[in-house]
């Protein structure tokens, strides 16, 4: 047999094994994200960083007092829970009132937490004056992947 010949057969050989190794590798898809079916967000403005160096000024929620997300964390729960999202708004990042919707959801219900001072009725439902809370409660009764 000549030297190329050989070449050749190992590195088939060598395909095949790896062939065989990925073979065997459980690949499953992962959504990281927090489990519920209670959340305590913040609603804060940060910076997300680019991969040239730079950095944006956002707007979004963090979980708990971590950095803001954007697109917010993913929040992971079961049909038929009963879902309790805490929205604060945090003084030292925003001076604005912030809300959450949940499209897809039915019978969300907006309560202060707190004091109701530092709450308002906003356009769409209630919203989160700086430092105050509201919490949005609804039952998660269809199964899928919602925005907030």
């Amino acid at each position: 047999m000549n030297k190329t010949l050989i070449r050749r057969i190992w590195l088939i050989l060598g395909l095949g094994m790896i062939f065989l190794i990925l073979g065997t590798i459980n690949v499953q898809a992962k959504i990281d994200g927090i489990t519920g079916p209670t959340f305590n967000l913040t609603a804060r403005a940060d910076y997300i960083y680019t991969a040239d160096g730079g950095s944006l000024l956002i707007f979004g929620y963090a979980n708990g007092n971590g950095m803001a997300q954007y697109p917010g964390p993913t929040l992971i729960v079961n049909q038929g829970d009963t879902v309790t999202v805490n929205l604060t708004v945090d003084p030292n990042y925003l001076t604005i009132p912030v809300s959450i919707v949940f499209p897809g959801q039915q019978g969300v219900t907006a309560t202060a937490i707190g004091d109701p001072n530092l709450t308002q009725d906003g356009l769409l439902t209630k919203e989160a004056l700086p430092g105050g809370t509201v919490q949005y409660t609804f039952t998660a009764s269809q199964p899928g992947t919602y925005t907030y």
